[in-house]
């Protein structure tokens, strides 16, 4: 039976910050179970780049944005890069991903 492929997108994986927290202990257990967990984000530090569960992947940089709209626009040029990916179900867990939603081609 093939693996089911998870992506989690989310805005950072730094230490200290509980949405990271929460993503990490997810993605681990996931992969533990015989999920293939990959996980994109905007930045990451060291924190949880040694874990072997599950890959990192930083996205390109796009410059945040004082207004949010902006913001989440610049991000929805992901979309074409997200759908090419060999994923299942994406994932989302922060803001300014919420508005790639309805773009993506696969569950959310």
């Amino acid at each position: 039976m093939r693996k089911i492929n998870l992506a989690f997108i989310t805005d950072r994986m730094i230490k200290g910050h509980g949405v990271d927290l929460v993503v990490d202990r997810l993605a681990d257990g996931l992969a533990k179970s015989g999920y293939n967990c990959k996980v994109y984000c905007n930045y990451f530090d060291e924190t949880f780049t040694n874990r072997k569960s599950y890959e990192i992947e930083k996205f390109h940089y796009f410059k945040p944005a004082d207004n949010p709209i902006i913001y989440e626009r610049r991000i929805r040029k992901l979309v074409p890069y997200l759908n090419s990916r060999n994923v299942d179900l994406f994932i989302i867990q922060s803001f300014p991903f919420y508005s790639l939603i309805p773009k993506l081609n696969k569950p959310v």
